[in-house]
């Protein structure tokens, strides 16, 4: 492929010297030495692949190997072992999706045909234990008169399928005959409601449904059919309107199955403090929500000692169970057609957890040559059946507008890297880098060291390097001779999000370059040798801010097919490209060109032209045309042809300046009728395009026009018949808003008014105009009063910033008001607004709050910010069905209102920044109260001695996926109470169910003298005050930050702790005794503790399992009763300089991990137990040449140890020879 490639990039360099402005500048002659060399070269290099031919040829006939067709599918039946109707042994975590889909089918159903619901969802994901806990839910079983089960597998037959589901209703299956199987069926199922399970269903095929579903069609109304498949076109085929998607397990869930697979217990059994919490962020990491996964990897712990858990959990999933996960995930693979197979291999090359947009690895694909350079719908089309198949999935969508990015799960990444065998690697992984690695991905997040270029440049077959700074946007500069031979064989080319700011002119030499990708990079300019790259087929520029002109031989490169220069920021006061090249039109297979800028007009008439779009008719996607304001005159726009682009589907014209033809020559630039979004900005006409109104923009979805400075009159927009947004910004001169007196915006859903001074009148229709609207803004238009017509539809507003918009009464079906910055504003008839569920009222000027919002029985949220001068509100208020209350930075405010007693239903409440806020009121009645957050009221001088009695009914229901159990979850949070002294209360036990208390900040707080029985967590920070435990029997998690001279209390009322974490004390009295060395306390963290000189010589306590001292460089001595912590699993000991020898260690039996960090007066090692698994030393010197020194009694001690780490570097693996391999978590240090 190579020679080939070679060859036709010397047609095309030939044909670019021989255009008639070069000729003259080439030999011409035949005899050119060049020619004569390149001729030989190709004849010894063909011969060489010929020889290589027949030598492959030979070999056959010696070992007599003969050649095969193969089918594109192949069925591989013998790979499933079949699946059962029994229940399931462990459903964890699928109750709910039970519960759904149970309700789903109990659902009366009259209709004749059966109704299929197919449930989806990739490999071992729980589908079939979904199926088989719903077909034995004792309501399905009464529902239904039959259910029968039958697995299908991907080799699909009719015949055994019908067997199977006649054999589970009538036991008889002996049939050889389809026709006498299914008569049967039908006769068994006749006049029944009946539920069929269809288990691992892979056929895309309408007719073989229609053939198998034949039976049932004289079956009762009310019969359902489950499918259970990994394919999202089998989904679309058969489910028709319905498709239940199940999703990974929850966190929570999957950790519960590991855990009781792995300690052989169940959850309430389970000790929190137990060793396998502190992996559980890598457990959940490799399960990835996959319950398979979860149930394995626990079981396969069960079964070892712990001290081999952590070598176990750093295998790859494939490693630990390839029977199971790589041959179920190749199941799918065999699946593809042998055109999909290469595009999914390919995508080894994408990091874990990396999100990518489909046009991306289509251009990939294109670059590798699985797809022509014009099939970007074929690109498509794999695209889609590999996301229906379940290979990728797709990622939450954040912002409007913004473009799907899609992912691969940990299962799918770890099936690319096995099929792709050594071809693709992701630098930084396990293992060495393959010798014939093709496609290399750099992740300077994880790999960023000087070696990086010199690894590279050992890999001489790369067609792809991929290197990715992640979000750090890390500097790079390519060394030059890296592009001179290492990578000459190099397809792709992408440095993402690399602060590089130029390129060396030896990428030139990259002949076989089809993608060039440098996307938010800081480059300029790019150097002329990138237009020898005659097979570049994709140069992506995405995000380059700061680039300021294209190369001005970009039109030789005749393949180019997408030249992509979109920024996410569009602002105008960003300097980048100034203009395009010359002749940039010849290019007429371009698909993409994001961005045209046209220039000014010079004295050698080199400019780029709008002219330059002429040819280029095949532009898809976006196009935006910029500098308007230059182009000379109406002739010269009229010939960019831009209606003839009729592949565009967004399309923005921008000026930046006056033009005195503006008018005409808007008028000359009217868009393709097919376009969906369309934006035109800086525009200094007075009246806008005919073309702007037209009926035959039918597809026009979002319009946006900004900074009209001079147009007066909006044209007849209500025309557009699927015109969805209307965004109108900045159009000073515009006074009324109106349209036809029928049919005003049938579709229109948004419409936003923004910076519209002279904006006053809004007319319309009463019975038909904006019958769709459901969204309006109206922000900045101090001129704009309300319509006079009823927007019967409206569910949100804002309004900011514009005093005379009166207010809110001719919305009756409103739902959300958000007013700030609007003078008095008028609510009018509260009767109107019933529908209201959410109120932010933001910097409005009113002392007292509306009368008549008490009213609102629908309201559940209501925030008030920023309004300065509010002192007080009404003594009913607020409504009574709140469940969310804010007030912030309101320092008039004197009080609230006595009314908040009433609030039954609220679940969260915000007092912030209310400086003159003397107290709260009492709040007997909260019983709904989830979270109350009180913090920059420094007046408040104490808290309700009786109001939140009822705090122990304060519950969060946590969705968990047990439908029949709440999970009690209760916080309170005391932040930044300058003022508050004491919290007293009269009520012993005024709190009983109060979980966790969080006191940060408050300078003056003593004492808490209620007691909370139940609190088990607490955490003070920068409270020097605050004195102590006493009234916290039950506390098990203990976190003390800046908090002065801390008084532990009486220590004999804590009876149970698990965790104390110490931080930043000037004092630290630890407590001692008999019963504190025999506690249960398994995790203590001391960091910071700048006196701390030593601990009571029986500490820590025996149970301990982490043991963490940091930062505290005044202790010289760590206690003797360090050797007698048999339970302890890690030890942190860092930066503390006075320390000089640590005690023997050789007795904890259970340590697994130690770690010791700038300890720069520790000469030696203790001894060690057999137990360990891992040992980190940094910044330690004499430590350091102790364990390096060969035959010492150090060296011997490490030895046995299965992984240790030297200043970032790994010195012994197990039982390996030294060595030095610098990690990548390590590497950034």
């Amino acid at each position: 492929m190579d020679v080939l490639n070679e060859y036709l990039y010397e047609v095309q360099r030939r044909k670019v010297i021989h255009l008639p402005h070069l000729r003259n500048h080439t030999l011409s002659s035949a005899l050119n030495p060049s020619r004569l060399k390149f001729m030989s070269n190709m004849e010894r290099k063909i011969k060489c692949i010929a020889g290589k031919i027949d030598d492959l040829k030979n070999k056959r006939l010696t070992f007599q190997v003969e050649v095969h067709d193969q089918t594109d599918q192949q069925h591989e039946g013998s790979m499933c072992n079949g699946s059962t109707s029994l229940p399931p042994i462990s459903p964890c975590g699928r109750e709910n999706d039970q519960e759904r889909i149970v309700n789903m089918l109990l659902q009366r159903d009259l209709k004749p045909n059966i109704a299929v619901l197919p449930i989806l969802g990739e490999a071992y994901i729980g589908k079939t234990t979904v199926a088989q806990l719903i077909i034995n839910d004792k309501r399905v079983s009464r529902h239904f008169d039959v259910r029968t089960w039958a697995h299908v597998s991907p080799d699909f037959s009719i015949k055994r399928i019908s067997a199977s589901i006649l054999e589970s209703i009538y036991d008889k299956s002996h049939y050889d005959n389809l026709d006498t199987l299914q008569k049967h069926i039908q006769k068994r199922l006749r006049g029944k409601r009946f539920l069929l399970v269809l288990d691992d269903y892979w056929t895309e095929n309408w007719h073989d449904w229609e053939e198998l579903k034949r039976p049932f069609l004289k079956a009762s109304a009310g019969s359902k059919v489950i499918v259970t498949t990994r394919s999202g076109a089998v989904a679309k085929l058969l489910g028709m309107d319905l498709t239940y998607q199940l999703k990974p397990l929850s966190s929570e869930d999957c950790w519960s199955l590991f855990r009781r697979c792995a300690l052989g217990v169940e959850v309430k059994e389970y000790n929190s403090g137990d060793f396998l919490d502190r992996l559980k962020m890598e457990v959940l990491q490799k399960c990835n929500g996959v319950p398979f996964i979860a149930a394995s990897l626990g079981h396969r712990l069960h079964q070892k000692d712990k001290s081999k858990w952590v070598a176990i959990l750093q295998e790859e999933i494939c490693d630990a169970n390839p029977n199971y996960f790589i041959r179920a995930r190749q199941l799918s693979y065999a699946q593809l057609h042998s055109h999909l197979k290469p595009c999914f291999a390919y995508c080894s090359i994408i990091p874990r957890e990396f999100q990518f947009e489909k046009e991306w690895l289509i251009k990939h694909w294109m670059a590798q040559g699985f797809i022509q350079p014009d099939a970007v719908a074929t690109g498509s089309s794999y695209f889609r059946t590999l996301f229906e198949q379940s290979f990728f999935q797709r990622e939450l969508v954040h912002h409007s507008g913004e473009r799907h990015r899609y992912s691969m799960s940990r299962m799918m990444h770890e099936l690319a890297l096995h099929v792709s065998t050594d071809e693709c690697y992701i630098l930084g992984s396990p293992g060495e880098v393959p010798e014939k690695v093709q496609h290399l991905t750099v992740l300077l997040d994880e790999f960023a060291n000087q070696n990086m270029f010199e690894t590279i440049s050992q890999c001489k077959h790369l067609h792809t390097l991929l290197v990715t700074g992640g979000n750090a946007g890390y500097e790079l500069s390519i060394p030059k001779n890296l592009l001179n031979s290492t990578l000459k064989k190099l397809r792709l080319l992408e440095l993402d999000n690399i602060e590089i700011t130029k390129l060396p002119k030896s990428i030139g030499n990259l002949i076989h370059l089809r993608c060039l990708m440098l996307q938010g990079s800081k480059i300029r300019k790019l150097p002329e040798s990138i237009c020898s790259l005659y097979n570049l087929q994709t140069l992506c520029l995405r995000n380059c801010y700061d680039l300021e002109k294209l190369p001005r031989r970009i039109k030789y490169l005749h393949k180019l097919r997408h030249i992509d220069l979109h920024l996410d920021d569009p602002s105008p006061d960003i300097h980048g490209l100034k203009d395009m090249p010359v002749d940039i039109g010849l290019l007429t297979d371009l698909q993409t060109l994001s961005r045209f800028v046209t220039s000014k007009r010079n004295i050698l008439d080199n400019h780029s032209s709008i002219k330059e779009l002429d040819k280029l008719d095949n532009l898809c996607g976006e196009l935006l045309n910029s500098n308007l304001h230059v182009v000379k005159d109406a002739q010269e726009a009229a010939q960019a042809h831009l209606a003839s682009k009729q592949f565009l589907q967004k399309m923005e014209l921008s000026w930046k300046g006056n033009n005195k033809q503006a008018e005409q020559i808007l008028e000359q630039l009217k868009p393709p009728s097919g376009i969906k979004e369309l934006t035109i900005s800086g525009y200094t006409g007075i009246s806008c395009p005919i073309w702007l109104g037209s009926e035959s923009y039918t597809n026009l979805v979002t319009l946006s026009l900004y900074h009209f400075k001079s147009c007066t009159v909006v044209p007849s927009l209500w025309l557009l018949p699927l015109l969805e947004n209307l965004h109108i910004k900045g159009c000073d001169a515009l006074v009324k808003f109106c349209g036809s007196s029928s049919a005003n915006f049938q579709a229109l859903k948004k419409l936003h008014f923004e910076r519209m001074d002279s904006l006053k009148q809004w007319d319309g229709d009463e019975r038909s105009a904006f019958p769709a609207l459901t969204e309006l803004v109206v922000d900045n238009c101090p001129m704009l009063e309300q319509p006079s017509h009823k927007l019967r539809s409206l569910t949100e507003i804002t309004v900011e910033g514009s005093p005379k918009f009166p207010g809110l009464q001719n919305f009756p079906s409103l739902t959300s008001a958000n007013i700030i910055a609007s003078g008095e504003f008028i609510w009018g008839s509260w009767r109107s607004l019933s529908c209201l569920t959410s109120i932010t009222l933001r910097k409005l000027p009113m002392e007292h709050i509306p009368p008549g919002l008490g009213r609102l029985r629908f309201l559940r949220h209501l925030e008030i910010i920023r309004c300065e001068q509010l002192v007080s509100m009404p003594e009913d208020w607020p409504p009574c069905n709140l469940t969310r209350f804010s007030v912030k930075h309101c320092p008039q405010l004197l009080q609230l209102p006595n009314g908040l007693q009433r609030l039954r239903e609220l679940e969260d409440m915000e007092v912030v920044g209310c400086g003159k806020l003397t107290c709260l009121p009492e709040m007997r009645k909260l019983t709904s109260l989830e979270r109350l957050e009180i913090s920059e009221c420094g007046s408040i001088q104490s808290l309700p001695s009786k109001g939140l009695e009822h705090v122990n009914d304060m519950e969060e229901a946590v969705h968990a996926h047990l439908a029949s159990k709440k999970f009690l979850e209760k916080k309170l949070h005391l932040e930044r109470l300058d003022m508050l002294h004491r919290w007293d209360g009269d009520n012993i036990c005024s709190f009983p169910s109060l979980l966790e208390l969080v006191v940060k900040k408050c300078q003056k707080l003593e004492l808490v003298a209620h007691k909370l029985p139940s609190l088990t967590k607490i955490t003070v920070e920068g409270s020097p005050n605050f004195c102590g435990l006493r009234n916290f029997p039950s506390l098990t998690h203990v976190n003390v930050t800046e908090s002065g001279e801390w008084i532990w209390g009486s220590w004999s009322g804590l009876s149970s702790p698990i965790s104390i974490i110490l931080s930043k004390l000037p004092t630290v009295h630890l407590p001692s005794g008999p019963r504190w060395f025999h506690s249960s306390l398994q995790r203590l963290d001391i960091s910071h503790c700048k006196n701390l000189e030593c601990m009571p010589e029986d500490w820590p306590p025996c149970n301990l399992s982490h043991f963490s001292v940091r930062h505290c460089p005044q202790l010289h001595k760590l206690p003797s009763g360090i050797r007698h912590l048999r339970a302890l699993e890690d030890l942190e000991i860092i930066d503390c300089g006075q320390l000089t020898c640590l005690p023997d260690l050789d007795r904890l039996t259970s340590l697994l991990w130690m770690e010791i960090s700038n300890c720069g007066s520790i000469q030696f090692l203790p001894y060690l137990p057999s137990s360990m698994q891992f040992l980190s030393i940094n910044n330690c010197p004499q430590l350091r040449l102790s364990c390096m020194k060969e035959g010492s009694l150090d060296q011997a001690k490490i030895k046995r140890i299965f992984s240790v780490w030297i200043d970032g570097a790994e010195v012994f693996s197990s039982a390996d020879e030294p060595r030095f391999v610098i990690p990548a978590k390590l590497q950034k240090g």
